[in-house]
């Protein structure tokens, strides 16, 4: 079976705006960049890397929100998980949760067994949710913030750091 690579930049203040499901490398390899003021608003499920938990489907997903202004504002009940061979990364500035004006709930974040987020250097964010449900790895480093109403460490297994 041939394993598909994508890859997909949101950069320099450009906007990329989704009514339905993101998945990055669920079904293949995947990668979404944000970068340089680039802004992703999700409004359904979001999933970064392989959801049965078994490398079923032998998908890796990343996701890079790196810079000043970069934003993944997730306005969805559904929330984000982050799953199996997937990985989330925000550095430099970047932000990941509920886009302060969008009049939705806080979401969740679920780091699933297998799955990593890591929040590092000065101004960089994962806030404003509602809970972190942390069973794979969550890293907070040189600055990063990680905020949530409840945070969770381990209800199958897990490690968080800071």
């Amino acid at each position: 079976m041939q394993v598909i690579t994508a890859i997909a930049d949101v950069f320099d203040g450009g906007r990329l705006e989704v009514d339905g499901n993101i998945r990055i490398g669920v079904l293949g390899n995947g990668t979404l960049n944000v970068t340089d003021g680039g802004k992703v608003y999700s409004h359904s499920e979001s999933l970064v890397g392989d959801y049965s938990g078994e490398s079923y489907y032998g998908g890796t997903g990343t996701v890079n929100i790196k810079g000043e202004n970069s934003l993944w504002g997730i306005n969805s009940t559904y929330g984000l998980d982050v799953n199996n061979k997937g990985t989330l990364n925000i550095e430099n500035g970047g932000k990941v949760g509920l886009a302060i004006d969008s009049g939705f709930p806080r979401p969740d974040i679920r780091v699933q067994l297998g799955g990593a987020i890591n929040v590092a250097g000065v101004d960089s964010q994962l806030g404003h949710l509602n809970k972190i449900n942390v069973d794979g790895e969550l890293n907070v480093s040189d600055g990063g913030v990680a905020s949530a109403l409840d945070v969770y460490v381990g209800r199958t297994g897990g490690a968080c750091t800071r």
